[in-house]
């Protein structure tokens, strides 16, 4: 649940969730460490950056 609410899924997204979808990268702007996650949309695959607290719960 901490995941999902630092990274802010649809729960049908957070549910197809995989590890191999998620990679740990530090962000340019800020200069710290986030998940982003590669997220299946329709056909589509987009990519979502997320909050740093969702790096400790990962």
């Amino acid at each position: 649940m901490l995941f999902m609410r630092n990274t802010g899924p649809w729960p049908d997204e957070a549910k197809n969730l995989q590890h191999q979808d998620v990679a740990i990268v530090t962000d340019p702007y800020a200069g710290e460490r986030i998940p982003e996650i590669e997220v299946l949309v329709m056909i589509d695959v987009c990519y979502c950056k997320s909050m740093s607290g969702a790096v400790n719960v990962y």
